[in-house]
């Protein structure tokens, strides 16, 4: 479910958001669908982890811009690489700051890994995409389970204002808040 490969299957659960989210998040599910060809054509594929958050990715406490491990394979998928990415991504977007750190989640992603111009120009759609899952997933299972309603919608309030901060980000905005990017 949590497959960004397979977010047109939650057109089914939509029915679920309330109504003054719901026309954004069909926007989201319309343009992706528009998008399927350009996705399919993505050529870097491989088992991705599919759940980088903060809380998964382990730091040194002695060099706290070192990472010593990373936990929580529940939710690997082979999908496209840029994928991965783009759930990263997806929870540091709800801070007044989102831009710089996309920024330099970017610059850091970019040294290691030089992102395809395909790749580059789906990334805000595979990002927009994975917050609106997390608003329809949790609205919907919370609407399933209410008696587990605090847990399931933790993250959903971050989910909405990451989604409202990115809800114009384009490509060529990518580019410009990393300059480099378009030399790759």
């Amino acid at each position: 479910m949590w497959d960004i490969s397979h977010t047109p299957d939650l057109v089914a659960v939509v029915d679920h958001v309330a109504p003054e989210r719901r026309a954004q998040v069909e926007a989201i599910l319309d343009e992706f669908e528009l998008s399927l060809p350009a996705i399919a054509a993505l050529t870097r594929r491989q088992i991705i982890h599919n759940d980088f958050n903060p809380h998964n990715i382990l730091l040194d406490p002695v060099e706290p811009t070192r990472v010593v491990g990373i936990i929580d394979f529940g939710d690997m998928v082979y999908a496209p690489v840029v994928n991965d990415l783009a759930v990263a991504l997806s929870y540091h977007l709800a801070t007044d700051n989102w831009a710089a750190r996309i920024g330099a989640f970017l610059e850091g992603f970019q040294s290691a890994r030089a992102l395809e111009e395909a790749e580059m120009e789906l990334l805000p759609l595979l990002t927009r995409a994975r917050l609106a899952m997390s608003i329809i997933i949790a609205e919907w299972r919370s609407a399933r389970f209410p008696e587990n309603r605090a847990y399931i919608m933790r993250n959903h309030a971050s989910a909405w204002r990451g989604l409202q901060n990115t809800a114009d980000l384009t490509a060529a905005g990518l580019k410009r808040l990393v300059p480099n990017l378009s030399e790759a």
